[in-house]
């Protein structure tokens, strides 16, 4: 099967972005890591992790579960594409399935349901982000990406439709997510397969890149980020034509906002890029001497699973 890094990506991702490290020119070392300069780029590395073997990060206990909380309709859920935590401790939940997003309080108790399909505000073709932007005396914004209408809305917490903007854009790769900057930008993350501007592709394993675009809050297209790998694939001939499938243990690409800072990995290497969308790369963490080949455990786990 060979050596696949994509499926601990997400892992780097979300415990190496939240650390902020002073930039310097000289190189700095501990006895995990070390830190230098590359061309005004901050570069960290890491050779071992700061805790001991005996410390080892868990995952807890389950605190709530929402479908265990009642038998109503409310609580039956399909196609669920996205959960957040609102400042209040409000659950909001959109169920693909009815095209509706749903509340909970703290308590996992239903409150609220609202959307639902169409084409005007507050209506959606299909919900595949949501984001909770904090709010004030107000309380939070909802914002949802419609990802065949090319539209972000913003609803209060009650359903209450704020306002909605469509993403220009031109480009033959899909836009696929959004993230929101603080000053309002939204970025975006784009799909493309083998296919996209090659219908000739061979067949074999197969990994196509697409740009991540930034958007004023009008949707207006402001800037491209960079141009960056996407998922891996394999394209396979089934005789009179090709077809294609997710690859074995497969690289994708991830990204995430925190504060003004832009987060991106593609899984190449065990690390995350940390972009401005202004003044382009800043830094990068990435952590040495990791093998992370795929055990005979691992690939009879997939062929019991998928074949």
């Amino acid at each position: 099967m060979g050596k696949r890094s994509g499926k601990l990506a997400w892992t780097a991702l979300v415990f190496l972005g939240p650390f902020s490290l002073p930039a310097c020119s000289e190189r700095e070392e501990s006895h995990s890591y070390s830190i230098r300069d590359s061309a005004g780029v901050q570069i960290v590395e890491s050779s071992g992790p700061a805790w001991e073997a005996t410390q080892p990060w868990v995952v807890g206990s389950t605190l709530l579960d929402i479908h265990e909380t009642g038998d109503l309709e409310e609580y039956q859920f399909y196609q669920v594409s996205g959960v957040r935590r609102l400042s209040d401790g409000t659950i909001a939940v959109l169920n693909h399935g009815s095209l509706t997003i749903r509340t909970f309080g703290p308590d996992g108790r239903f409150q609220e349901e609202f959307g639902g399909g169409g084409d005007g505000p507050g209506e959606f073709r299909a919900l595949t982000d949501l984001i909770v932007l904090p709010g004030d005396a107000l309380g939070d914004t909802l914002v949802i990406w419609d990802v065949r209408q090319r539209r972000v809305t913003y609803l209060t917490p009650e359903g209450e439709y704020l306002r909605s903007s469509r993403l220009d854009w031109t480009g033959r790769e899909q836009l696929y997510g959004i993230r929101i900057l603080p000053d309002g930008r939204i970025v975006a993350k784009t799909f493309a397969s083998p296919f996209t501007g090659n219908p000739n592709a061979g067949v074999g394993l197969r990994r196509a890149s697409g740009p991540v675009p930034v958007f004023g809050a009008d949707g207006s297209l402001l800037d491209t980020l960079g141009v960056f790998p996407n998922y891996e694939s394999v394209v396979m001939d089934r005789g009179g034509g090709v077809s294609m499938m997710d690859a074995p243990f497969p690289k994708h690409f991830y990204y995430d906002v925190q504060g003004g800072s832009i987060l991106i990995g593609t899984a190449d290497a065990i690390e995350v890029q940390i972009w401005e969308a202004d003044d382009g790369l800043r830094s990068i963490f990435r952590t040495s001497n990791r093998d992370f080949e795929n055990t005979q455990g691992d690939r009879e786990w997939y062929r019991a699973r998928y074949l």
